[in-house]
């Protein structure tokens, strides 16, 4: 019986199985090393024993200025190259975060995606048609964007980092790599139309797409989690008190757990995967910023069949993400009792606990939120 253990290392690598029938391409976080997919990459080494693993180390780091558009292509050469490439029966991406975007774009690469968002078949890799299935990790396909909703300290570091990030954008001609992923960016737009432009060209060819969330996710607000325009046919899947960065842990090894959790996301059926994944109304209940957020836009609409409004209000020192999901509930509860419901969870914001101690003069900000001024 060979020896299928593996270890990453912080450099990154191609790790060889004996005899290998599958290729596992594993992407990591922004900020972090391929160490930080240790427990990953054992699972998928349990689930394909004979599997090779390629865990490239991304050039992403707090102050780089790596192109993220040169760095996808260049995965994408990178496996082209590879001298077993043809013979793989199956290709399985696993990204984390930013690397999840990067699964996302070096898949639709591979399929002779364009800068215009067009597919080019002559552009496709041969290999492309083996990607069978993409494992998200609390992905950020919306992209990030300072919030209110963030600590005040990373509201802040956030601030700073980005006017370091325009001073080197137009002073010293160098486009920061997290700026790829702010909301809105060209990078992150641009994938996402080339991601929908294949989608729909594959048609029932497409790969199965299983996003992972903690409902404990401390750095992505929920609304940028998922992709409900381009990524409709995903299976998003939740899994309790995972963290960003914990998501890829897996500790919990539960029947419902983490590992539980990821394994069904390498391996399950699409029936199975639809069982299991989160309905399109949950999704709406949970994700959607619109419906229960009067400040942004405005008056609500009426409607006469709700006899009943259920606030879910969030604490001090809280972001408040999981509100949405209490809500959820709430009006599951309230289909199943045909007793329709309304369920708000409008944010404050982040609210620390040294304002308690300030004395001034309390007044509505111009949204309705109520601060001391």
């Amino acid at each position: 019986m060979p020896d299928n253990r593996v270890t990453i290392a912080a450099t990154g690598g191609f790790y060889p199985a004996e005899q290998a029938d599958t290729l596992a391409v594993l992407l990591h976080a922004f900020d972090q090393a391929p160490t930080s997919l240790q427990r990953v990459a054992e699972a998928v080494r349990e689930e394909f024993p004979r599997s090779d693993i390629y865990a490239p180390r991304l050039p992403f780091q707090p102050w780089s200025c790596a192109d993220p558009e040169a760095v996808a292509e260049g995965i994408v050469r990178y496996l082209s190259a590879l001298p077993r490439i043809g013979e793989y029966g199956r290709i399985v991406f696993v990204g984390h975060s930013f690397g999840a975007v990067m699964a996302r774009k070096v898949w639709a690469l591979a399929h002779g995606a364009t800068p215009a968002a067009a597919v080019d078949s002559a552009r496709a890799q041969p290999w492309a048609a083996k990607i069978e299935r993409i494992v998200l990790l609390a992905a950020m396909n919306r992209g990030w964007t300072v919030s209110s909703a963030l600590k005040p300290l990373d509201r802040l570091a956030f601030a700073f980092a980005s006017g370091i990030g325009h001073f080197m954008r137009h002073v010293l001609g160098c486009e920061p790599t997290i700026f790829g992923i702010r909301r809105g960016a060209a990078f992150l737009s641009t994938m996402r139309l080339q991601s929908l432009a294949v989608a729909n060209a594959l048609g029932e060819r497409n790969p199965i797409v299983v996003q992972l969330l903690g409902t404990d996710d401390d750095q992505v607000a929920p609304a940028d989690n998922l992709d409900l325009a381009a990524g409709r046919n995903f299976h998003y899947i939740e899994i309790a008190e995972a963290t960003h960065r914990g998501i890829v842990e897996l500790q919990d090894e539960g029947p419902q757990g983490a590992l539980a959790r990821f394994r069904l996301a390498l391996r399950g059926e699409r029936a199975v995967l639809a069982e299991a994944a989160l309905k399109l109304s949950d999704l709406h209940d949970i994700y959607d910023e619109s419906p229960d957020d009067y400040d942004a836009v405005g008056e609500p609409l009426q409607d006469d069949a709700v006899k009943r409004v259920v606030f879910v209000i969030h604490g001090i020192r809280d972001r408040g993400f999981w509100t949405r999901r209490i809500a959820r509930e709430v009006k599951r509860q309230s289909r199943l009792r045909d007793m329709p419901c309304r369920a708000v969870t409008s944010t404050y914001g982040f609210f620390r606990w040294g304002r308690f101690f300030y004395r001034g003069r309390a007044g509505p900000r111009p949204n309705g939120c109520w601060t001391s001024m």
